[in-house]
C-alpha cells in the first residue's frame, strides 16, 4: 500500500476483500404539485436510522488502478402510517388522508473504478467512476383496498475524484466523491471519507529473502477502517394519474467501520 515500496518488495497486482457495517441516518420525502410534502419518517414511520451490512471485493494494480464491487445486504422495513397528500406507487394512486400499510426490501450493487494519474511517495490523486444498481421491492396497501406491489430497479452512474494520503506505511486517509445521474434524477451526490490502519508496518512484505515470492498469501495484510459516507439524490417522478408533477428526495449519511485484508 505504500506509494514507494522497497525495491523488489510488495506485489504490483493484489486482491482485497472485507465486510463493512454502516449506520445510515435517512431522510425521505415526496412532493406532489399543489400538495403538502409527505415525510416518510414522520408520516409513514420509515426508519430514520438504518443498520446496513456490506461485503466487498477489489482488484488493485499498484500504484494507479483499482476496481471494487460492493453488495449491500437486503434490508427490510415495514409499518403503518397516514398521508396528508396523494402518493402514487406504480400505477396506483393513494389519495390524501389514507392510512397505508407498507413494506420495503432494498438491496444495492455498487461498482467503483479509480485511476490515479498523479502519484507520489505518500499521496495519490485521480479520477473516480461509480455505477450503482438499486433494487426495491415495495408493497403498499390502504384501508380502502388499494394495493400496489412493485419491483423497482434503478441504475445510477457517477463521475468524480479520489485521493489518498499516507501518514506512514500503515496509516492512510482516503476521500472520494462523485456527481450521480441517470434514471430521471434531478441531481445526486455521493461522497466518502475514511481512515485505514494496518497492524504491521512492513508494507505487506516478508523478510527480505521472501520479497517477491510468488506465493499469493505471502504478503497478506489485514486492516481496519472507519469513515463517514454521505449521499443525496432527488428524483423527478413525472406526473401522477391526476396530472400533477412529483419529486422524491432521498438522503442517507452516517459512519461506517470495516475489516478486510489485502493479499
Amino acid at each position: 500500500m505504500a506509494m514507494c515500496s522497497p525495491p523488489g518488495c510488495g506485489p504490483t497486482f493484489s486482491f482485497e476483500a472485507g465486510g463493512r457495517a454502516t449506520l445510515a441516518l435517512s431522510t425521505i420525502w415526496h412532493e406532489t404539485e399543489g400538495s403538502s410534502k409527505i415525510n416518510f419518517q414522520r408520516d409513514l414511520y420509515f426508519k430514520d436510522v438504518l443498520a446496513l451490512g456490506e461485503v466487498y471485493a477489489a482488484v488493485r494494480i499498484a500504484p494507479r488502478i483499482a476496481f471494487t464491487y460492493t453488495f449491500i445486504i437486503p434490508t427490510e422495513d415495514e409499518d403503518t402510517g397516514f398521508i396528508t397528500a396523494p402518493l402514487q406507487v406504480g400505477n396506483v394512486l393513494f389519495p390524501a388522508n389514507s392510512i397505508i400499510n407498507w413494506k420495503t426490501t432494498t438491496s444495492v450493487h455498487r461498482w467503483e473504478g479509480e485511476y490515479f494519474f498523479l502519484t507520489g511517495c505518500n499521496y495519490r490523486i485521480g479520477g473516480y467512476g461509480l455505477g450503482e444498481l438499486i433494487v426495491d421491492d415495495l408493497r403498499f396497501t390502504d384501508t380502502l383496498g388499494n394495493q400496489a406491489d412493485r419491483s423497482d430497479t434503478k441504475f445510477l452512474l457517477g463521475f468524480g475524484g479520489s485521493a489518498e494520503y499516507g501518514f506512514s506505511d500503515n496509516m492512510f486517509l482516503r476521500a472520494k466523491g462523485a456527481y450521480t445521474f441517470l434514471e430521471d434524477t434531478t441531481y445526486g451526490i455521493y461522497a466518502e471519507v475514511s481512515g485505514r490502519m494496518f497492524p504491521d508496518t512492513n508494507n505487506g512484505c516478508q523478510p527480505q529473502s521472501a520479497c517477491g515470492s510468488s506465493d499469493l498469501f505471502s504478503g497478506w495484510r489485514p486492516y481496519g477502517e472507519i469513515g463517514y459516507r454521505y449521499r443525496v439524490v432527488e428524483w423527478d417522478r413525472g406526473n401522477n394519474n391526476q396530472g400533477q408533477s412529483q419529486k422524491l428526495f432521498t438522503q442517507f449519511h452516517g459512519p461506517f467501520a470495516a475489516l478486510g485484508a489485502i493479499f
